[in-house]
């Protein structure tokens, strides 16, 4: 089953965040900073970071994953 490519829009459309908070990332986006994604187990962290790296492929730029701490 192919899980559905969410982009940080329809987040707002589905109001799970705010017009501020998607201007907040964008603008994280565009200074190239970090960003971390936290939550309880199943609450949509990972299909929340595919959202981002859907976005950010769209806008050209690149997504690191895996890091080791």
């Amino acid at each position: 089953m192919k899980v559905p490519s969410y982009m940080i829009s329809s987040y707002v459309g589905r109001r799970v965040i705010t017009p501020s908070q998607r201007d907040v990332l964008f603008h994280a986006f565009s200074q190239r900073m970090n960003i971390i994604v936290c939550g309880n187990l199943g609450v949509g962290k990972t299909t929340f970071l595919n959202a981002i790296a859907n976005e950010l492929h769209h806008m050209g730029g690149t997504c690191c994953t895996g890091a080791k701490f």
